[in-house]
């Protein structure tokens, strides 16, 4: 009993967890919602995003191969796999703490959803009262009310089922936390500075924004002010009261307005980067491949196909947001350009008419130069693989794995589509904005 106790407890061999497959090595953002935390913290703050049971923010937990990672020694264990120095580490909240978060976000999300459904609703119903006193303004305010209401709707949506978010986030982990995708090298990256530049605009946008209508609003000087503040607080009598609640009103739907749309800006810029770097990867192993036809060909398209999984997984929401965003801007944009053409407008007036505009317009522009990059970048390894001179004695199984991979990049369109009609192209662009143009000489017609 003695002798067994003493080979218990005596040291052996030092094996540790090699550095690229180290739980405290593994990059944090394997977990993409670590990428996009600043833009998700604000959207919280506005409640237009929420969690779900099963997640736990600042943690992620790597898939190991089993074969490559080796038992670290007893005396060590605690010190290499500590929850509470590891950055991969649970939150100290305890689970109940946790749920009530969850619960009071939920409940934050409808009552937002609520305050805006009000809104909308009240404000309708003074469009139908008003008949043709300011029809042109009253156009583009209940266009401006009901893009922000079904933005919010769709991202409860998406945030509720498991088939959006959820979806996309799992798929996500489990392809950069995958032990072949990181023998590839195709490495994760954060995208970090540019979503935080990304989320400085749309919030630069929102404070913007806020400022120029409250100024209006509250600015006794102009003409348009008693109309504009009978607008925003009909059918309520103007007191400090209802004025508050204007103010309330239009910070939750500027907030709307800007960061759903930066969200999605975010999302595909990091979708776009990892598609680029598999195509790094890729040419890297053509070029070190003897036969040009690299061995790993069948794993690199598995992960080309897994990153188009996951913008299809994300399409499921692109696809009715970016929708509503381009019907809405044709409203608005077509509305305001006629304001400025045939409306007497005063000088504070038009500054902020005209800023309405170039919003609806870079808005449009960004979701669509953005989208159309995903589809480049996804397309992007079909010029790697046209370069290919196979040889001779190239084997039979990689020759039909290059056929494949040519196959999905030639025979469909990879990217981010409106209502499933078209994908969001280069070439689309032009589409698009003649569409717009379209509208407007439609609309110009009609010569007050």
């Amino acid at each position: 009993m003695k002798r067994s106790t003493v080979e218990l407890n005596k040291p052996g061999p030092e094996l540790t967890i090699p550095s690229e497959y180290s739980v405290t090595q593994l990059p944090v953002y394997c977990d993409v919602r670590e990428s996009l935390a600043p833009v998700i913290f604000f959207m919280k703050l506005f409640g237009l995003y929420h969690d779900w049971e099963g997640y736990y923010p600042n943690t992620v937990v790597p898939q190991l191969d089993e074969e490559n990672v080796q038992t670290p020694r007893h005396s060590d264990s605690n010190a290499t796999l500590n929850p509470s120095t590891s950055k991969f580490s649970s939150p100290s909240l305890k689970p109940e703490s946790q749920n009530r978060m969850r619960l009071a976000s939920k409940c934050y999300c409808i009552f937002v959803i609520a305050l805006l459904t009000y809104n909308t609703i009240r404000f309708l119903y003074f469009f139908i009262q008003s008949k043709t006193v300011g029809l042109l303004f009253n156009v583009v305010v209940l266009n401006w009310y009901v893009q922000n209401l079904v933005s919010v709707l769709l991202y409860l949506m998406a945030c509720w089922s498991k088939s959006f978010f959820r979806a996309f986030y799992k798929q996500w982990k489990d392809l950069f936390n995958d032990p072949i995708t990181r023998d590839l090298g195709l490495e994760v990256t954060n995208c970090r500075t540019a979503i935080v530049v990304m989320t400085t605009i749309g919030l630069l946008f929102m404070v913007v924004n806020n400022c120029g209508v409250l100024f209006t609003f509250f600015y006794t000087e102009l003409s348009v002010q008693p109309v504009l503040e009978k607008l925003l607080t009909d059918p309520l009598p103007v007191t400090i009261w209802s004025q508050l609640l204007v103010v309330l009103l239009h910070i939750f739907n500027s907030g709307c307005w800007s960061l759903t749309t930066t969200f999605v800006l975010c999302a595909v810029h990091l979708i776009a980067a990892h598609f680029k770097i598999l195509t790094k990867v890729l040419q890297t192993h053509i070029e070190k491949s003897a036969t040009s036809i690299p061995p790993q060909l069948k794993e690199l398209r598995t992960c080309h196909l897994r990153l188009c999984r996951l913008l299809e997984t994300l399409n499921g929401f692109l696809k009715y947001f970016v929708t509503i965003t381009y019907l809405a801007t044709i409203i608005g944009c077509c509305f305001l350009l006629y304001m400025l053409i045939y409306s007497k407008l005063e000088v504070l007036f038009i500054a902020m008419v005209v800023f309405w505009l170039t919003s609806n317009v870079l808005i449009a522009l960004a979701l669509s130069v953005g989208l159309s990059q995903v589809h480049e970048a996804a397309h992007e390894p079909l010029e790697e693989l046209f370069n290919i001179q196979a040889a001779d004695e190239a084997d039979t199984t990689q020759a039909i794995q290059l056929q494949l991979f040519l196959s999905k990049l030639t025979g469909t369109s990879i990217g981010a589509t409106v209502l499933d009609l078209f994908t969001i192209t280069k070439e689309a662009l032009l589409t698009i904005a003649g569409a717009y143009l379209t509208y407007f000489l439609l609309l110009i017609q009609f010569n007050p």
